[in-house]
């Protein structure tokens, strides 16, 4: 049963946390490591907030895609602690958040990492569940996660919607 009538599902890159100097330092090894041409940080820039597998083949990988997701959390899981930092104000808004709602987090990186990042960065205590790339089957944009984490929240047959998200103006609906 959920502690409060409200619930908030936070993204984290670009809503919680900067973690675009790891994500890039990810990509660059992985594509060095395989030896691949390197994108441009733009390119990868554009794209942070959908599943690895798909920001490598949008930035031209067609084989071997596991393999260069492989690499790149090879070297993410080394620096991602020291490479990642809170947005201004956001400790302030989950923990007043906190105060009103039931909070979770909805991302497209891994719940492990991710867990790992909030308690280092010190809001994991604000929030009930985390769920990542690997708890669903279809990565956000769908709504599955969302919908995951409101069944671990205890809500069920809810409807809810995520605000647009910070980097693109995308919204996700589920009902």
């Amino acid at each position: 049963m959920p502690k409060f009538q409200t619930t908030l599902l936070f993204d984290l890159d670009g809503t919680l946390i900067d973690s675009t100097p790891a994500i890039l330092e990810g990509f660059h090894y992985a594509f060095a490591h395989l030896g691949a041409a390197e994108p441009s940080d733009e390119a990868i820039k554009r794209l942070i907030g959908y599943p690895l597998e798909v920001m490598f083949e949008r930035l031209g990988v067609t084989r071997d895609v596991q393999n260069f997701v492989l690499a790149y959390k090879q070297r993410y899981a080394q620096i991602f602690l020291d490479q990642t930092v809170l947005l201004s104000g956001a400790f302030e808004a989950v923990r007043t958040a906190s105060e009103f709602a039931n909070l979770g987090v909805v991302t497209t990186k891994t719940s492990k990492f991710s867990k790992i990042l909030l308690r280092h960065l010190g809001i994991a205590k604000f929030f009930s569940t985390i769920v990542g790339r690997e708890d669903v089957k279809n990565p956000k944009p769908s709504a599955e996660p969302i919908l995951k984490a409101l069944e671990n929240l205890g809500i069920c047959g809810a409807t809810a919607s995520q605000s647009p998200h910070a980097a693109r103006g995308k919204t996700h609906d589920a009902t």
